[in-house]
């Protein structure tokens, strides 16, 4: 919450009832704000033959290995990211680059089905419609 006084973004909030809990002293300042927003931490990538050895220093990036049994002409790596438990570091694999389109035909099949299954609700309602105006026109015209 940023308060109509500018004072900052709220440190504290209010408890259950609505009862403010804080002070004007507990906005913090555009500096604050600065610097938490400083502290954060981004993660950058590499592509490597290799992984290196896991260390404080490989911390906050996402490393891209050749998969095994992968060219790089095809672009397809396995993806790591260093795991700190302790004073321990330890390396995770977290995915890979692979792109399946080995079913991409029976998906758009199905697409393409759903398509014209709408089509074909679309052409009922506007045939139950049709229908509708065709019989409010016959008690128009006889009442």
């Amino acid at each position: 919450m940023i308060p109509q006084n500018g004072g900052g973004i709220l440190k504290r909030w209010t408890d259950q009832r609505g009862t403010h809990q804080g002070f004007v002293n507990d906005y913090y300042t555009k500096s604050e704000i600065d610097t938490k927003i400083a502290g954060i931490n981004q993660f950058k990538y590499e592509v490597a033959a290799e992984l290196p050895t896991a260390s404080a220093s490989t911390l906050y990036i996402l490393y891209l290995i050749p998969a095994q049994g992968s060219s790089t002409e095809q672009n397809v790596y396995d993806q790591y990211i260093t795991v700190q438990q302790g004073e321990t570091y330890t390396w995770e694999k977290i995915g890979d680059t692979r792109v399946d389109f080995s079913d991409i035909n029976n998906r758009l099949d199905n697409i393409d089905s759903s398509i014209v299954n709408i089509n074909s609700s679309i052409d009922n309602i506007n045939s139950s419609i049709n229908t509708i105006n065709t019989s409010i026109l016959r008690i128009s015209c006889c009442h």
